[in-house]
């Protein structure tokens, strides 16, 4: 890897609530010849550049899509990953002159907005998804279909820590420009290592503590009073330290415990997002409409969904993080949402609207 892209990658990685938009289009992954694979994905420099890496010595077409500079799994979920992008990029990209076949594999993590049959009905091309994460992709592409594991999401220490830095290095970066105008190097580099070793360290004890619901204001205290612990430790190791750093450290550090676990959750990719209230709905299947065609369960990042009783059921509830892949891809749309209050949202709202900031419905989708 270039040091400039190591750099792009750095910056991507603790920065990634930004939109980092690479370019669009084919790329000729080795020397693929007419019967190389196609893989989509988003336009994420992040993305693109682990989905290269992985693929290693594969030869492969690439087909970068528009995806507003966002990871798929955000962009498919929010509208700006959607079919009519996918379609549009296979006609004008040239990947008809390039190979002798029409498959297209999909990232098992766009499920949640894009649908093979609807580019297949509009394109020609027979859509499919490939595994969730890009290390799986050559093992995927030499079996020719997805085991269990390669379905289910996993969440490393070592996506915990790109977790931490997500939160970390933003906070550290403001830290940094605030105090040092008042409280010089000592003081800003106090809070600033306190602030990343508060963070990593919640990042990587999950998902074992708690962020979700008014129990995360346990996790906001208990950061906090590390805060507070560790940067009066780093503080106090040149001079004593004061009544006003004391209370400064003290309110920092409720901020920084409030910012990070006001959406900690979301951040994962095994929690429910706090903010888009996934305690209050739940997945629910519209049992005199299963056929058992199973799509749900081979989307779903989860491992939430098997076949029970001649239908499709919710077989483990408790590690679904609704985020409706199941619903969009059912073909007899036979799983829908329910409210605490009873109320639904069908297959046709979750396809049609996609989720805005704070997880409203409110996001149109063009159908084709």
């Amino acid at each position: 890897m270039k040091f400039r892209d190591l750099l792009i990658e750095v910056f991507a990685l603790c920065f990634r609530f930004l939109p980092w938009k690479g370019p669009t289009g084919l790329l000729a992954v080795g020397e693929p010849g007419t019967d190389a694979p196609v893989l989509l994905t988003g336009n994420y420099r992040l993305t693109v550049s682990r989905v290269w890496r992985a693929l290693g010595g594969t030869d492969a077409q690439l087909l970068v899509v528009d995806s507003g500079g966002i990871n798929v799994w955000c962009a498919a979920s929010g509208g700006h990953l959607a079919n009519y992008g996918v379609v549009e990029a296979l006609k004008v990209s040239g990947i008809e002159g390039k190979v002798g076949h029409h498959r297209l594999i999909l990232p098992q993590l766009s499920a949640t907005g894009l649908e093979p049959r609807v580019i297949e009905r509009n394109s020609g091309w027979d859509a499919v998804f490939g595994p969730v994460r890009a290390e799986d992709l050559p093992a995927f592409l030499e079996r020719g279909r997805t085991t269990r594991e390669m379905r289910t999401i996993a969440f490393p220490p070592a996506r915990r820590l790109e977790v931490g830095a997500f939160w970390g290095i933003p906070i550290v970066v403001v830290i940094l420009a605030a105090g040092w105008p008042l409280f010089g190097i000592l003081g800003a580099s106090a809070g600033a290592v306190a602030a990343l070793l508060v963070t990593l360290g919640v990042c990587i004890v999950l998902p074992w503590v708690p962020a979700v619901g008014w129990r995360r204001v346990w996790t906001a205290l208990g950061m906090a009073a590390a805060f507070l612990i560790i940067a009066g430790g780093v503080w106090s190791i040149s001079r004593p330290i004061s009544g006003p750093a004391l209370a400064i450290f003290g309110l920092v550090g409720l901020l920084l415990g409030g910012i990070v676990t006001a959406d900690l959750a979301g951040t994962t990719p095994v929690l429910g997002s706090g903010i888009f209230h996934t305690d209050r709905f739940i997945i629910e299947p519209v049992v005199d409409r299963c056929r058992k065609t199973s799509e749900c369960i081979v989307v779903c990042p989860r491992n939430v969904l098997a076949v029970s009783g001649g239908r499709v059921d919710v077989a483990r509830a408790e590690y679904c993080i609704r985020c409706g892949a199941c619903i969009v891809q059912c073909p007899e749309d036979a799983l829908q949402f329910r409210y605490d209050d009873g109320s639904t949202v069908g297959a046709l709202a979750v396809r049609g609207y996609k989720l805005g900031l704070f997880g409203r419905r409110s996001v149109p989708v063009p159908d084709l």
